[in-house]
């Protein structure tokens, strides 16, 4: 071979490496109409496995008056219901992403952790004393407390309370529903709807009694911040856990080991 080819082959332009395309994937990864479909699912799944735990402890020889009072009963049935709506969740955002928990923006705060639970006690305790100072106003015997009826009542509670109550409501309202509402009507928009549905759908257990109602909003409106600020929905839920928690001391210490739980009425 010549030097003229030799030089020719060295002298030969590169092929130019083909960039691989990366996907940038929009968030939230769902649309309007996913949500929508997602609650839709979430409402049939709630009333079929629900409803299916009445009618199975009706058979069984309970009456429709015992089983409306049976809080072991409908926590049980609650918790069967709740891991369905959590298994709807995952394959909804499943199929739209290939990140679950970063398509929900789970981000969970790291060496922060222990922040969030501790800012949810100062909450719990700043609306424990302004609840206080409106007492007057609260009726007594609300139909939450009406469900810490026996001890293992009340641990059944605590253990939903705790677990997956804050779970599910911290990945519907902070997880799904306010990115879906910040995306298409904007952030203050979305701020209001979540922390005012948050509040409305605890307003049956208060008696929609004016002075729990504001509590209530005042600590959802925390929970959406620390979800905003944080770009974290583990934050607010762990915010969520340490504020529950609390209440369930403040019970625990004040029903002596919920031994005397008829200390809860007024």
């Amino acid at each position: 071979m010549s030097d003229i080819d030799q030089k020719a082959i060295h002298e030969s332009p590169e092929v130019p490496q083909v960039q691989p395309e990366i996907r940038v994937e929009q968030f939230p990864a769902w649309s309007v109409v996913d949500f929508i479909l997602l609650t839709i699912a979430i409402a049939v799944c709630v009333l079929v496995v629900q409803g299916t735990g009445v009618i199975v402890a009706m058979f069984a020889g309970y009456k429709v008056e015992q089983v409306a009072h049976d809080t072991k009963l409908l926590v049980s049935v609650q918790v069967l219901s709740y891991l369905g709506v959590l298994g709807i969740m995952w394959r909804m955002v499943r199929y739209r992403s290939t990140n679950v928990l970063q398509a929900i923006r789970w981000n969970w705060p790291g060496q922060n952790a222990i922040l969030y639970p501790a800012i949810g006690v100062a909450l719990a305790v700043g609306i424990a004393f302004a609840t206080k100072l409106l007492d007057r106003f609260i009726p007594s015997n609300l139909p939450i407390e009406k469900m810490f009826r026996t001890q293992s009542d009340a641990w059944f509670l605590v253990f939903f309370g705790l677990t997956l109550a804050p779970l599910l409501e911290e990945l519907y309202f902070r997880g799904f529903l306010y990115p879906t509402l910040k995306r298409y009507a904007g952030g203050a928009i979305a701020i209001i709807v979540t922390v005012l549905l948050f509040t409305a759908i605890h307003a049956p257990q208060i008696a929609s009694s004016w002075v729990p109602l504001l509590m209530l909003t005042c600590a959802s409106l925390c929970f959406t911040v620390i979800r905003l600020k944080a770009d974290s929905v583990s934050a607010a839920l762990l915010t969520h856990i340490g504020y529950n928690a609390t209440l369930f001391l403040t019970m625990f210490l004040a029903t002596n080991g919920f031994r005397n739980l008829e200390k809860l009425a007024k």
